[in-house]
């Protein structure tokens, strides 16, 4: 029997005999690829937790995250009461962040920035 080469899914050919098993274990994997996509969490990013000195870092907590994990940052999270100003600031902040691809570990996310962020702000991230 043959299978994926990303996920090794079975892949049954015509001579072969696919179990219930079979098609269970790839519902598995497929289970957790798409729970993985659709994890989203608000982070909040605090303007004084920012490292000195360039790049700018901050590390927060992120219950669940391993090293394995391809986390995004999809947005800017702004709640209905914001005002225009706030959502100005905000976004103004997130724009400094810089892409870190190493920056996921073991319950804890490091995050990049060019600039230091002066407010506090909150960003909606997915992937888990």
């Amino acid at each position: 029997m043959q299978t994926t080469q990303y996920y090794g899914l079975k892949k049954p050919e015509e001579t072969d005999v696919a179990t219930p098993e079979d098609f269970n274990n790839n519902m598995d994997i497929l289970d957790g690829v798409l729970k993985k996509m659709v994890t989203r969490r608000i982070i909040t990013l605090s303007a004084a937790a920012w490292s000195g000195s360039y790049p700018y870092t901050q590390t927060v907590n992120c219950a669940g995250s391993t090293v394995a994990d391809d986390i995004k940052v999809i947005g800017v999270y702004i709640p209905e009461n914001a005002t225009i100003d706030q959502v100005k600031a905000w976004n103004r902040a997130a724009g400094f962040l810089m892409c870190n691809p190493n920056g996921v570990s073991a319950e804890k996310i490091t995050f990049k920035a060019y600039k230091k962020p002066t407010v506090d702000f909150q960003i909606l991230t997915e992937g888990a």
